[in-house]
């Protein structure tokens, strides 16, 4: 699989992932990209995956009809997260769009809503990062509604939702889950919101190992 992806764009390459059990649709367009390991792949119709991106541990890749990637983006899924099995996805979903050069962190899994849109350079979704009351790493996942914009440079928390018809400004970070719909996120300015206290700040040893993804409804540890 690894090989075929890296050929150019044509109907053979596409026969060809197809052999390898991936689904392709019609008119579909795969330029050379960079696969490491072996994701369950899905595809709509009339997709378009430009040359020159890389994607490395993701479990599960999904694009609906119309959906595009542009060059240069990477689409990845942390060792630590690589076997678990509610995380490591990426959906797209229909005549949505990731323009260039942006950073998928797939960890925890993200869902980009049908006719979205993630514009510009240099965006980060981030599904993984270390939680400092019980020293350990965590993945969530991230869910973008329908018709959402988010410019350049955007940063995206691990477990944010963002409603249909957002509308996120440039250097924007998004974290929580934002409910109310057709509105502009404009937040760059970090604050003091409150103190801090947590197994992060005592902890013997220097890496911080994983705990399983949360699952829905699943009890908080912190909380038992």
């Amino acid at each position: 699989m690894t090989l075929v992806f890296l050929l150019p764009a044509s109907a053979v390459k596409n026969w060809l992932l197809r052999c390898c059990g991936c689904r392709i649709g019609r008119n579909t367009r795969i330029g050379p990209v960079l696969v490491l390991g072996k994701p369950s792949v899905e595809i709509g119709d009339g997709c378009d995956i430009a040359w020159g991106n890389g994607i490395k541990g993701v479990r599960h890749l999904s694009m609906g009809d119309g959906a595009r990637i542009g060059q240069w983006n990477w689409l990845t899924v942390s060792p630590t997260f690589a076997t678990a099995t509610d995380g490591g996805w990426i959906r797209f979903g229909r005549h949505s769009s990731l323009t260039t050069r942006h950073f998928l962190d797939a960890s925890g899994g993200i869902t980009i809503g049908e006719f979205s849109t993630v514009s510009g350079v240099r965006s980060t979704l981030m599904t993984h990062g270390i939680d400092w009351v019980d020293s350990a790493q965590r993945a969530r996942p991230i869910v973008i509604g329908a018709y959402c914009l988010l410019g350049s440079n955007v940063l995206v928390a691990p477990g944010a939702t963002i409603a249909d018809r957002t509308v996120v400004g440039m250097g924007a970070t998004v974290s929580g889950s934002w409910e109310q719909t057709d509105v502009l996120l404009l937040s760059s300015r970090a604050d003091v919101v409150r103190e801090v206290h947590g197994d992060y700040f005592r902890r013997p040893t220097g890496f911080v190992d994983a705990i399983p993804a949360e699952r829905p409804g699943a009890p908080d540890p912190r909380e038992q």
